[in-house]
């Protein structure tokens, strides 16, 4: 047995000593003085007490310097939760066959796993032809799901997919050491393969999770500039790309490791869950043995008698009124545990907080209802335009499409329909909420002269004919009615300004105008000047043209033609230039293009 921090021992003694010392001495002395101006002699109750608190604090001292007893080897479970995201960034991630588009669903896929996977220590790194390491091995999920968020303002890196590279060298990461690898890698990819030859080994100790995002069918990649605008679609040959997820390279990668599983995403699904049930029923299933060296701890021999010695000398000194602390105290705690007992366990739950990541999760899940209700609707839609077209509809079903168009914004489409539907009708049971329909779609498309009439009217109508249901609607005609006259005089403001910068833009014009004006006449007077002097330059140039083309004239007689031995030295030199310009040309047939998406 020894301490830990043993070197701290004599500065440790020589402040308990000092302690003892000054304690006993003013405690003498205040005594000494008690029993001289108030005749009392300290009992032996009081003298104890004062020791035990000497020597309570001197172990509670003692214990800071961590009493360790011998080293032992013990055999525990050691279990690796690490976790490497694989993010494909190749070009062919631009592949819009799922919304927006593979690369964003990617992200997306990552963020929602990143919050969600709670006990893991991830790293995240991002392929192509290469790959690079976005986030070292860490437990900040709140570092994690920036960094990955950026991604998506960064863009692809483009480049072919070098899927098993990634996973090498993903393996080296894990654990360096083929013996000690151990973890999870997660792929999300649409797994069109660069190098197909590459021999991929992956140790019984790492779990491989593949999210395949894209479809079987494809889609043409796109190509956009940095401002997003379209530069039109990947070519090879001469033919437009059509990326494809290619599945069997994802199974072909399977096959080479022991704990394995993909899954294939959607627009709208999200496989996290399950990926996560899988890599804890693999950890269970490859849990390691291995010897843990640890030392004993014994600082609580010490540090539990100073705390007793604590309290004992707490209560010699209070005395009988200890006793009635004690009793009070014990009630206090034994109440409380009754009122626990009789709280409900639910109720704790409910008043809690929710954390920013729950607030994130709630708010992804209202996304995807909102989605999948616009496509219900959607769908909804299309049946009742379908019968509209081949038999046509009745009044009730009209209003029926007139709603579900409200609820996808579809605001004017459902305004054609209710004012064609509700002409020459009055407001009545069975038609008063095609009405307020009606009302909502006008204030919708800003028609608030409309919205305003017609909800006075069904205002009117609701008051006449009071019932719980009318009464609902009425606060809903009123809430409307408020939010329609407050955008009318928002409207009303936007036309003034727009009108009041319309008549500065006139002065304006009309000031640059004559302004204009002026200068075009000096520009006239100067033009005509400019003529006059043009005509005098021109008479000027024709005399010395003609002098030019007498003297051209005699040059031409002066010249000889060309020797023969001077034309035959210049085609030699083109040929020596050709030959130089092939040597320097690599061999077509043997380079064969690289596949770069």
């Amino acid at each position: 047995m020894n301490f830990v921090y043993s070197q701290y021992i004599y500065a440790l003694i020589f402040g308990v000593a000092l302690l003892f010392y000054f304690t006993l001495k003013s405690e003498k002395n205040f005594f000494e003085w008690v029993k001289t101006y108030w005749f009392y002699k300290r009992s032996l109750k009081n003298r104890i007490a004062s020791w035990l608190w000497l020597v309570g604090i001197a172990l509670l001292a003692i214990s800071v310097l961590d009493l360790r007893g011998p080293e032992k080897k013990l055999q525990g479970d050691v279990s690796e939760q690490k976790t490497i995201i694989l993010i494909d960034s190749s070009l062919s991630m631009l592949a819009e066959d799922i919304r927006p588009n593979r690369y964003d669903r990617a992200i997306f896929i990552a963020r929602h796993f990143v919050k969600k996977a709670a006990g893991h220590k991830m790293s995240v790194v991002i392929f192509s032809d290469t790959h690079k390491k976005l986030v070292p091995f860490t437990s900040d999920f709140e570092l994690l799901d920036a960094r990955i968020a950026a991604l998506k303002d960064i863009g692809v890196s483009g480049g072919g997919t070098g899927l098993k590279q990634a996973i090498q060298e993903s393996l080296i990461y894990l654990g360096g050491d083929r013996e000690k690898i151990a973890g999870n890698i997660l792929i999300i990819t649409d797994a069109e393969e660069t190098d197909k030859g590459f021999d991929l080994k992956i140790p019984d100790s790492v779990t491989l999770a593949v999210v395949g995002v894209g479809t079987a069918k494809g889609s043409v990649i796109p190509l956009r500039d940095n401002q997003g605008v379209s530069r039109g679609y990947k070519e090879y040959k001469g033919e437009k790309v059509v990326s494809k997820l290619d599945e069997a390279t994802i199974k072909e990668i399977g096959d080479s490791a022991k704990y394995f599983k993909y899954w294939i995403a959607s627009s709208y699904s999200l496989p996290t869950d399950e990926i996560l049930n899988f890599f804890s029923q693999s950890l269970s299933k490859k849990i390691s043995q291995d010897e843990v060296l640890i030392k004993p701890v014994f600082t609580q021999y010490i540090l539990i008698p100073a705390i007793i010695l604590l309290i004992v000398s707490y209560a010699l000194k209070l005395g009988s009124p200890f006793v009635l602390n004690s009793l009070l105290l014990g009630l206090f705690f034994f109440s409380g545990e009754q009122l626990r007992a009789q709280t409900p366990s639910g109720n704790s739950t409910q008043t809690m907080p929710q954390i920013p990541e729950q607030l994130e999760q709630q708010r992804q899940k209202e996304e995807e209802e909102k989605q999948k209700l616009v496509e219900e609707k959607s769908k909804e839609i299309n049946v009742l335009l379908d019968k509209w077209k081949k038999e046509g509809l009745d009044s009730e079903e009209k209003s029926v499409l007139a709603s579900k168009l409200l609820v996808i914004n579809e605001s004017q489409k459902a305004e054609n329909i209710l004012e064609k539907n509700l002409k020459d009708t009055k407001i009545n049971e069975e038609n008063k909420t095609s009405y307020f329909n009606l009302a909502t779609s006008n204030l919708q498309n800003k028609n608030f002269d409309k919205a305003i009439h017609n909800l006075k009217d069904l205002g009117k109508y609701l008051k006449e004919n009071p019932s719980s249901e009318n009464q609902d609607l009425l606060k809903k005609v009123h809430q409307n009615t408020l939010l329609a006259i407050k955008k009318q005089k928002q409207e009303k403001q936007k036309q003034k300004q727009q009108q009041g910068d319309q008549g500065k833009d006139k002065k304006q014009q009309s000031q640059q105008s004559s302004g204009k004006d002026k200068k075009d006449q000096k520009n006239k007077d100067q033009q005509q000047k400019d003529q006059n002097q043009d005509q005098g330059d021109q008479n000027k140039d024709q005399d010395q043209k003609m002098d030019q083309d007498k003297q051209s004239d005699k040059d031409k007689k002066k010249k000889k033609k060309i020797p023969g031995l001077l034309k035959q030295l210049i085609n030699e030199d083109r040929e020596l230039q050709k030959k130089l310009l092939d040597t320097s040309t690599q061999d077509k047939k043997n380079m064969g293009p690289k596949k770069d998406w």
